[in-house]
């Protein structure tokens, strides 16, 4: 049965699974970019719907000379920088982001929790790095972002770049409580704190200026952090069953809101300042919701949700109710706006991506 909501299907172009999708801006076009767990991107053209497999510069994704002085290690512990093995792609792409930096457009991805081990060789170091991959080519741009320390946060699960008074920053969320914020610009460690949540679900805005986490995970509650002074703001966001495996920021009505999703298949919203929670939970899912994004569509804030149950619900955040029938089919999510139109974008296990058109989410269309 066709959906008239479906603007195209594109081709993957491969038989790797992906891990990430974001939606990026190439010489001023849009174009749809998937990451996979064989050390590629994939790259759509949304108007021809071509896709084309950049293979990343996976064998420049060691840790340079200055990581090791930093740890402390002497000529002779260099030899473990070679250890002898080959570092599977899907740990060091476990997750991806796409961004602008210096001008070009990047890929930013983070490594899985064997990422620093199999680079290093130290049995003990559950760590990941993030990088930066150059959009048109493949090659990595500048050093390889890593925590100078041997028990670091393990996997990275949740990788975002928002904006910030020192350029663009690269905000991480590891599944053994670790939040870090890396200044692209200088790449240097702004921040690297302990949190409460293990799982590493996060999400990130910037509001008046400051750039602005919420994590959570396996933990009835989230945090709400300022991400460059590396501080808690306020107490804990409660009121749900764990776990928590989506979050995002927006604003609702004039407030900065926290909007999130988990295991219990319901959809809850706090007000940022006071951590209250605003409306009734909604429901709909039959399942789990893991991806989470919102948009503005005609002047009404919307949410847009991915459950395992394989759907895709829209929901409207002021009213607390779904939009209209379920898109089919879910694995990863990204919402942007596509020539001045909002668009849902959604992976498969396989290799199918579609992308949706969102305008019938609107005020003045019917729900």
């Amino acid at each position: 049965m066709s959906d008239d909501r479906e603007m195209r299907r594109l081709s993957g172009g491969s038989r790797e699974c992906m891990t990430s999708i974001a939606v990026a801006e190439l010489d001023g076009a849009p174009v749809v970019v998937g990451a996979d767990n064989g050390g590629s991107l994939r790259r759509w053209d949304l108007s021809s719907g071509k896709c084309v497999r950049l293979p990343l510069e996976l064998d420049a994704a060691g840790l340079e000379d200055e990581w090791y002085d930093e740890m402390g290690w002497d000529e002779a512990d260099h030899s473990q920088k070679s250890p002898g093995r080959e570092v599977p792609a899907a740990d060091i792409v476990a997750t991806m982001t796409v961004a602008r930096f210096d001008g070009r457009p990047v890929a930013v991805t983070g490594g899985s929790q064997y990422d620093l081990f199999l680079h290093t060789g130290v049995a003990d170091m559950h760590g990941s790095a993030v990088r930066l991959w150059d959009l048109r080519t493949g090659r990595k741009v500048g050093k390889t972002l890593a925590v100078p320390d041997y028990v670091t946060g393990g996997r990275i699960c949740s990788l975002e770049v928002v904006a910030s008074e020192r350029g663009p920053v690269a905000v991480v969320a590891s599944e053994y409580s670790a939040l870090q914020a890396w200044g692209l610009t200088r790449n240097e460690l702004l921040t690297y704190v302990k949190t409460a949540s293990t799982n590493g679900v996060m999400g990130t805005a910037t509001l008046e200026g400051r750039p602005v986490a919420v994590t959570g995970g396996a933990e009835a509650a989230l945090e709400v952090w300022d991400v460059l002074a590396g501080e808690r703001i306020g107490g804990p966001l409660t009121g749900f069953e764990p776990a928590t495996r989506a979050v995002a920021i927006t604003q609702l009505n004039g407030r900065a809101v926290v909007v999130a999703g988990g295991d219990d298949e319901k959809l809850r919203i706090w007000e940022l300042a006071s951590g209250e929670p605003v409306g009734r939970p909604m429901t709909g899912h039959a399942s789990t919701i893991d991806t989470l994004a919102t948009a503005h569509v005609g002047g009404r804030v919307i949410a847009v949700t991915g459950g395992r149950d394989d759907t895709t619900r829209v929901w409207d955040l002021a009213r607390g109710e779904q939009i209209g029938e379920p898109l089919q089919g879910h694995v990863c999510l990204a919402v942007a706006e596509i020539d001045g139109r909002p668009v849902a974008v959604t992976g498969h296990h396989g290799t199918a991506v579609r992308v949706w058109d969102l305008t019938f989410a609107g005020p003045d269309r019917g729900r």
